[in-house]
């Protein structure tokens, strides 16, 4: 089976032939490249992924590799020492055309093998989730994850926290530096729209990490979820302490901020290193 690469936003597709457009920038099927395989001497044991090494010593091997949690595609000789979109380990890269057996090392975190951005022929866009289950709840679980990872829900539904916030804490600050009534009532509805939403983007998140990213703890994935629990816990805080004390933009207007711009900079975080697994950069 061939793999076909895009050349405008890297995605990957498996199959005879490119996609007629790309599931994730929709560009044309002349914009797909296929990804060459490294010509290997069938007589030769199979090649295992060198350890990382500083001295003239270490072996090269020619071809692409490709990081098995996100599916970034490196040109080296060698692999990264570190994945520069996931932080995945060396140890978690394989060369294109070959499996990953044996190339998991003691102490690294293994991966199973599966199919991460496109598992289907039909659907470039699925992960492979396997069969559907035989009892209904659990087909109906099964059915709610493909839709949640097909049409990317977290990806999504993130924008909305993430648009919304800024704004509420720009109307907090304005409403104590000129106590003015509407922007706090303004700020209030932001905010309980933001809670509304997080349990959608923290449930579609937990579904993506645990599914598209095989649930790798690097430090990366392990950064962005505390940092979505900060917004989601500032978030409820804020909304209690409103309930609690109606005029704390005016009693206490300095803690109150405080509160807010940690909310929003934990959302900055997440969105950033969200930002960097969808676009690879």
């Amino acid at each position: 089976m061939k793999k076909w690469v895009c050349t405008v936003c890297g995605y990957i597709h498996v199959g005879d032939e490119p996609p007629d457009t790309c599931p994730v920038c929709g560009a044309d099927k002349s914009m797909f490249e296929e990804v060459k395989e490294a010509a290997i001497d069938s007589m030769a044991p199979e090649p295992t992924i060198p350890a990382p090494s500083t001295d003239a010593t270490t072996s090269a091997v020619n071809g692409k590799w490709e990081c098995t949690v996100c599916g970034t595609l490196d040109d080296g000789d060698n692999p990264p020492a570190e994945c520069p979109v996931c932080g995945a380990d060396q140890s978690l890269f394989n060369r294109i055309g070959e499996t990953a057996a044996g190339a998991s090392q003691p102490g690294k975190p293994k991966i199973p093998e599966a199919p991460r951005h496109g598992g289907s022929a039909t659907d470039p866009r699925s992960v492979d989730l396997g069969p559907e289950p035989a009892s209904f709840k659990a087909r109906l679980h099964h059915r709610v994850i493909a839709q949640i990872l097909k049409h990317h829900v977290h990806p999504v539904s993130v924008h909305i926290p993430n648009g919304v916030i800024p704004f509420s804490v720009l109307f907090v600050m304005l409403a104590a530096a000129f106590d003015c009534r509407a922007l706090e009532i303004a700020a209030q509805c932001n905010m309980i729209f933001v809670v509304l939403t997080m349990p959608i983007v923290l449930y579609s998140g937990y579904v993506e990490w645990q599914k598209r990213y095989k649930g790798f703890p690097g430090n990366r994935f392990i950064a962005k979820i505390v940092a979505a629990a900060v917004v989601t816990v500032s978030a409820v805080a804020v909304i209690v302490w409103w309930w609690i004390d109606p005029a704390v933009v005016q009693h206490k207007p300095g803690s109150f901020i405080l509160v807010n711009l940690i909310m929003l900079f934990a959302a900055a975080v997440a969105g950033l290193i969200g930002g960097k697994l969808v676009f690879r950069d």
